[in-house]
């Protein structure tokens, strides 16, 4: 068994890194936001990221995500909107697992603020704590890659996103 895991861990490490200390990165991605909180309905969002490679399959991003439509809810007779902007730094870790094909941790900070806009009155809240993620990803020859992930933004909030990087 130890020589299958050390063929596995000597495997992987032949394969291409994601990132490289002092690589650059720039991701686009679209989603889904889900809101835990009066019943709301899906709302979509856009986010844009940076990143930099720190060491092999290890990275910095810098996040802004911003909600585009959607999020509308019921508290009884009072209908409303949630509106999300959200900044985040992440520490993010890609294994790779055969092909272009890897796996993606992400662990970090993050300051959003929500308004939730009511029929009659309206609140705006600055949060800030922990968030973290984890996706799927196929790195394309030539630096592209498309990937998957879902990201807990708060107690309250998930990110279900799809995005498209570039490398250079």
């Amino acid at each position: 068994m130890k020589k299958f895991i050390l063929a596995i861990i000597l495997g992987m490490q032949a394969l291409p890194a994601f990132a490289e200390k002092g690589d650059q990165y720039v991701i686009a991605r679209v989603g889904m936001l889900q809101y835990s909180l009066y019943d709301a309905d899906l709302g979509y969002g856009v986010g844009v990221y940076y990143g930099l490679g720190l060491w092999r399959d290890l990275s910095m991003e810098l996040e802004v995500t911003k909600s585009v439509s959607g999020g509308e809810f019921r508290e009884g007779l009072v209908r409303g909107k949630f509106d999300l902007t959200a900044g985040a730094a992440y520490a993010v870790y890609r294994a790779p697992l055969f092909s272009g094909t890897y796996i993606k941790a992400k662990l970090g900070y993050l300051l959003e603020n929500i308004s939730n806009n009511k029929s009659l009155r309206s609140k705006t809240i600055l949060d800030s704590g922990a968030s973290g993620g984890a996706g799927i990803g196929y790195a394309f020859p030539g630096g592209t890659t498309v990937e998957g992930e879902y990201t807990l933004l708060e107690k309250n909030i998930s990110l279900y996103g799809v995005g498209m990087h570039y490398q250079f």
